[in-house]
């Protein structure tokens, strides 16, 4: 279900849309250390300032992604399965993000298992 809302400012007419989301994508992390991520305790991961910053942005996308069906059409996350049920998303040319994905439409929960650096 969508909408328009109209609003004009200095008379200039701009189109605002407000978009209704059912589903979103819920985050956990196995590791408390690598839950610190989001936080300003980053640095106790021990990861490169780069890998953090990705890895915030790519989590915005996975919590606003209804199920894997949307990050595996989004090219530049070159989402891959692995082995089981394990799935990973790239970060930046060395690192991944690993994870698994359980639930359906409605309840869909993403367990954040490792980073792991493929060097």
């Amino acid at each position: 279900m969508a909408f328009s809302k109209y609003l004009t400012f200095a008379k200039k007419a701009y189109i605002v849309r407000y978009v209704r989301v059912e589903a979103r994508m819920e985050v956990e992390f196995r590791d408390k250390t690598l839950a610190l991520v989001e936080t300003d305790q980053a640095a106790q991961t021990r990861l490169p300032f780069a890998v953090i910053n990705s890895l915030r942005q790519k989590l915005v996308v996975i919590r606003a992604a209804p199920d894997d069906r949307t990050l595996r059409n989004w090219k530049s996350l070159h989402y891959e399965k692995m082995e089981g049920e394990e799935r990973s998303i790239r970060l930046n040319d060395q690192y991944r993000l690993i994870f698994t994905i359980t639930g359906e439409k409605e309840t869909t929960k993403m367990t954040v298992l490792s980073i792991w650096n493929h060097d």
